[in-house]
């Protein structure tokens, strides 16, 4: 490939001076401008002609006979020069088809080159390959300035001729060797074409739209600046054959620059900046030194302003914009990138010279106006640019969703309604009690209808739900509610009444009549629905004399304690707690030790209302009681950031029970507050690496429902960092193990050796746990969706899928994370190669010290594992890592080595 683009730009460099040099000396320079409306012109057709062949040929057909047509031409020229047959109309014609040349032969080796290459060897390769092409531009434009006095330039275009042909034999092996004998099907695959028009391919394609942007603004910056270079030369050096050399040997030496470029500054470039930074390079050094063509119209200026352009743009630019059109499928990459290579770059070719045209010679204005026009089309350039990374990112996140099953979890809010009335129709309770809490984000009058049949539902807790989303879509009262309000279900009366409470102003005095009910059961619930209401807003409680209410129905309780119903008296502690009395503290307090279930839940939910700091240890105590734990923490939730302090002071000192460790993580999630998550990612490493994952995951959730703050780039960097060494460990431990069990094959130890299996498959569970941990959170940094989407891209078995998600991740991460991320994965699909020689890479730990660090892991599974490890141990073996043990100081190994239940003969033995 590297020979093949060598010999391509060799021989275009060896013509390029020669042709040039006999425009402006047959045509004159004014007439440049023209030749670049009419080489658009003729490059329209020709891409028009290409397209059509697409059709009817095979693509590796086509680039074939291009190169035997463009080397036959090129020996034609040739003999037509050495004959000194010299017109303007030939001047033209040989000046507008090097043009073409240029650019469709070029495009025809780029996208072979994507074709034969995927992402991950072209950011390593690209470098490499295009050096050949700047060393064939070297040696094309040396051989040209040198031979020029001796040789006729005749001679030296055939001989590019000749060299074009040569590439027809290169291109045959380079398919021979990478697609053909090895029947690499994909590759064959590439080579497919779209039967669809290239201009509607990219019109509907942003990605495509804005890469035709970025070439197109690139090439019109091109030729002004080429313009201002042949203009001033030209004006300086007014003799051909010497501004034949002139050029010659400045195109030449830009080559060189370009060559040392490509050789040492390009793949660093490539692999260290985003695509976006490695692209404006070029577009800011031509800002700069046009700035300075202001000050000094000179021509060493215009020599540094060309040189800029033409070195970056053969090796940094030319490798960075090639790398755009990776991540466009095949079929439509190899229909539209030649067009956008020849008509895209014509047509620019043609507006610059219009340009020219019109200021020049239309308007009369001074040459330097063409500077201003330089500056303004490169600031346009440059937002291309950033646009393009944009849709560059898309491409890749598009096509790894598509490779791996995946697609964007987010609907447009049209699509979630659909979802809605489906479920609503076809869904079991469940699915239909979780669909209604997307109501609140999607509410519209066209769910009237679903909503009202569903109060119609055989399901109670269907109805509940229905009923706790009709403010969210009606304005209007739904009076069918009222008729709830006789249900033997407790839960749906409250839900009405609940309702009912917020219909307040359709009359004054509208909701006494519920709270002066004859049955007690509607007047209790209709007093909590009050109380809870109220303590949103006091007014609706003062109307109603609610604190009036409640001190009755105490009353009426100690006068008749015996009659009262439980569930009447729990209604009326859980009103207590909302309207936050404290001289009914005391009957909270008694009660949360009642031995009625009833009545002591109540007296949690009461305490969880009042919030106040006096139930605090009460509540946190029942966390430990797995009956009441949940209501115990819904309970706590209610405190908010009230209630951090106590549990910072709780962690702090070391008195949480691991059982109530465990619970911090979804108290501090449900808290749902920005200090909440705070606390939690600064406890979330202190956990066992299964709930360290619960913590993540959480956060993870709240993050994708945009309730989680974004985490700033050095914290994100600092969790990457200290979760890295807790997977690494057991990366190590994971192969620790794999020694262990290949050690000896001995099969009267094969009980040891399958418990060792059943140990590394755990370990390598967490491992999957902890990389997770590690996705987690970068979604805490970057968004959640579009890190999912690369997760799965590179643990996909597709090579496409995981290379396109690294080369995404580089692109979307801080380097030093993706850095840290990539490795990580990649050591995670190392996990699953058969032949990966872990004993040189891999430093292992030994026998007694990798049994140590599994039980510091605190994992309960894994430690169950060990202890049947243990057990079927021969006794020398089981011994010897007993003792070595019991030196150890750690909390849990002594508490692992009490579970052993070890004979004390055999531990004296």
């Amino acid at each position: 490939m590297q020979l093949y683009l060598f010999l391509l730009i060799c021989a275009l460099l060896v013509v390029k001076p020669t042709v040039n040099a006999l425009f402006l000396s047959v045509a004159g320079r004014d007439n440049l401008s023209i030749a670049f409306v009419i080489t658009a012109l003729v490059a329209v057709i020709v891409s028009y002609t290409y397209n059509r062949l697409l059709v009817t040929l095979p693509l590796h057909e086509i680039t074939k006979n291009s190169l035997w047509f463009f080397g036959a031409v090129f020996v034609l020229i040739g003999a037509v020069v050495v004959f000194d047959f010299e017109n303007i109309f030939l001047s033209y014609v040989f000046y507008i088809f090097i043009g073409i040349y240029a650019i469709l032969a070029t495009s025809q080796f780029w996208v072979t080159a994507n074709i034969v290459f995927n992402v991950s060897q072209a950011k390593r390769l690209f470098g490499f390959v295009g050096a050949g092409g700047i060393a064939g531009g070297i040696a094309g434009g040396y051989l040209t300035s040198i031979t020029a006095p001796y040789i006729n330039n005749g001679f030296l275009i055939a001989t590019a001729g000749f060299m074009i042909l040569a590439c027809v034999f290169i291109y045959k092996k380079v398919r021979s060797l990478r697609i053909v004998n090895l029947k690499n099907i994909k590759l064959q695959k590439q080579e497919r074409v779209s039967k669809k028009k290239s201009l509607s391919l990219i019109i509907k394609n942003s990605h495509l739209s804005y890469l035709a942007g970025v070439i197109g603004l690139g090439v019109v910056v091109a030729k002004l600046v080429d313009y201002q270079f042949s203009y001033l030369s030209s004006v300086s050096i007014p003799e051909p054959d010497d501004l034949a050399s002139f050029f010659g040997f400045w195109f030449s030496t830009f080559n060189i620059i370009s060559l040392l470029i490509q050789l040492f500054l390009t793949k660093k470039f490539l692999e260290n900046l985003n695509i976006s930074s490695n692209l404006l390079v070029l577009p800011t050094m031509i800002v700069i030194c046009t700035s300075l063509l202001f000050i000094f119209p000179e021509l060493w200026v215009v020599v540094l302003l060309k040189g800029f352009d033409g070195s970056l743009k053969q090796s940094l630019y030319k490798s960075s914009v090639e790398l755009l059109a990776l991540p466009v499928p095949s079929e439509i990459k190899n229909k539209t990138k030649t067009f956008i290579d020849v008509v895209v770059d014509s047509t620019a070719t043609g507006i610059a010279g219009l340009l020219i045209i019109l200021i020049i010679k239309g308007l009369e204005l001074p040459t330097y106006t063409i500077n201003f026009i330089i500056v303004i089309a490169t600031l346009f350039w440059m937002y291309m640019i950033l646009k393009v990374r944009s849709t560059y990112l898309s491409t890749f996140k598009s096509s790894i969703s598509i490779k791996t099953g995946l697609f964007d979890k987010r609907s447009n809010l049209k699509v979630i309604r659909e979802n809605i009335k489906v479920i609503i129709d076809n869904g079991n309770k469940l699915d239909i009690i979780e669909i209604l809490k997307k109501v609140p984000q999607v509410a519209h009058h066209s769910l009237k209808d679903p909503l009202l049949k569903l109060l119609d539902h055989e399901n109670d807790q269907v109805k509940i739900a229905a009923i706790s989303q009709l403010n969210h879509v009606f304005k209007e009262p739904v009076y069918r509610v009222h008729n709830f309000i006789y249900s033997k279900n407790s839960e749906l009366v409250f839900a009405a009444l609940q309702y009912l409470i917020t219909q307040d102003h359709i009359a004054p005095q509208f909701f006494e009549n519920y709270l002066d009910d004859d049955d007690d059961h509607i007047a209790s619930t209709a007093l909590l629905a009050l109380a809870q209401y109220a303590s949103r807003d006091s007014h609706l409680g003062e109307k109603y004399n609610l604190h009036l209410r409640i001190k009755l129905f105490l009353d009426e309780i100690d006068e008749n304690i015996k009659e009262v119903d439980l569930k009447e008296k729990s209604r009326l502690i859980e009103a207590i707690g909302y309207a936050k009395y404290t001289n009914y503290q005391t009957i909270i307090k008694t009660n949360l030790n009642n031995r009625n279930e009833v009545i002591k839940t109540s007296c949690i939910k009461s305490a969880g209302h009042t919030k106040d700091r006096y139930f605090l240890q009460d509540l946190f105590s029942l966390l430990e009681q797995p009956r009441y734990r949940k209501v115990a923490s819904e309970a706590l939730v209610e405190y908010g950031n009230s209630l951090l302090h106590f549990l910072k002071v709780k962690h702090s000192r070391g008195t949480l029970t691991k059982s109530l460790l465990l619970e911090l993580p979804m108290l501090l999630g449900a808290i749902n507050t920005k200090k909440s998550y705070k606390f939690l990612i600064q406890i979330a490493s202190d956990y066992t690496i299964s709930s360290n994952y619960k913590c993540y995951d959480k956060l993870f959730n709240l993050r994708q429902n945009k309730k989680f703050p974004r985490l700033t780039g050095r914290t994100a960097q600092n969790l990457i960092k200290k979760e890295s060494k807790r997977y690494y460990k057991l990366i190590r431990m994971f192969y620790s193990l794999k020694v262990m069990s290949n050690s000896d094959d001995d099969i009267t130890h094969l009980p040891v050796v399958n418990q060792i299996k059943e140990l590394t498959i755990e370990i390598e569970q967490l491992i999957d746990l902890q990389l997770k941990v590690l996705f987690n959170i970068l979604a805490l940094r970057y968004s959640p969706d579009n890190i999912w989407i690369a997760y799965n891209g590179l643990l996909s078995k597709q090579t496409n899928s995981q290379i396109e998600a690294k080369e995404y991740l580089n692109e979307v991460l801080h380097r030093k994370l993706s850095t840290q991320v990539i490795n990580a994965t990649n050591a995670y699909l190392k996990l699953q190669e058969k032949h990966f020689d872990y004993t040189n890479e891999i430093q292992l730990y030994p026998e007694k010290t990798l049994i140590k660090k599994s039980i510091l892991l605190d994992e309960e599974l894994l430690e169950n594992k060990l202890v049947k490890l243990l057990h079927v141990m021969p006794l020398s073996q089981r011994k010897r890592i007993v003792l070595y043990l019991e030196n150890s100081e750690k909390e849990g190994v002594i508490t692992f080595l009490k579970r052993l239940n070890i004979n004390p003969k055999e531990k004296t033995a």
